[in-house]
């Protein structure tokens, strides 16, 4: 039978085999694990990465949009600005028309004084307007004026240069003008009326003498 003092460096180093048996798995284990960990870890990093650009990709193109809304919101305040410029005129040309008819309805509401015929001729009211400034007075005292002129003449180019005389006198002769407005004014219709008497007047004047 063996001693104590004999069984003891036995059991000792049988101990250490079994201690270094038990921590070199338990090692190997661990490495292993470690090394499963960091592929882990290497698999985790790549999907990180691949999201990382594909938040950038996405970011890229948020700006993209926004450059891109930014541009439609100044093509739109450019349109509204040209719509507003373009109502403004549109309104400045209806107040235009609207002074016009306004012009042609006071204009065909005020009376003539010759009909729409051909040749033109004193209506009415035309001879009661001539008879009111002696028109034909007027006429009978300036036809020899123009007579010479008239000869030869179709009866439109006579009135042509009837209402040319007319005209002028309007401009020259500071009582015909006097006499013309104040036959607008209390006959209550446009001077031209009044005008268009002096020519129709004067014109049948010059007729009768070259007749003659």
């Amino acid at each position: 039978m063996k001693s104590l003092g004999t069984m003891v460096p036995v059991l000792t180093a049988a101990s250490v085999i079994l201690a270094v048996g038990y921590w070199g798995g338990t090692v190997d284990t661990g490495i292993s694990n470690l090394g499963l960990q960091v592929e882990t870890i290497k698999g985790d990093v790549a999907v990180l990465q691949e999201d990382t650009r594909t938040i950038k990709s996405d970011v890229a193109m948020l700006q993209e949009d926004t450059r891109t809304i930014k541009s439609d919101v100044a093509m739109l305040q450019e349109d509204t600005r040209t719509i507003k410029s373009d109502v403004a005129t549109l309104q400045s040309d209806i107040n235009d028309l609207k002074d016009i008819n306004r012009e042609i309805l006071e204009h065909l509401s005020q009376p003539r004084t010759a009909d729409a015929s051909s040749p033109l001729q004193l209506n009415g009211f035309g001879r009661e307007v001539s008879s009111q400034i002696d028109a034909r007075g007027w006429a009978e005292n300036v036809a020899s004026q123009l007579v010479e002129q008239a000869r030869g003449k179709e009866e439109f180019e006579i009135f042509h240069l009837c209402s040319e005389f007319v005209k002028q006198s309007l401009k020259d002769d500071p009582g015909f003008s006097r006499t013309v407005q104040a036959a607008s004014y209390n006959h209550g219709t446009e001077e031209e009326h009044v005008l268009m008497v002096y020519r129709i007047e004067l014109r049948d004047i010059i007729l009768s003498k070259l007749e003659n």
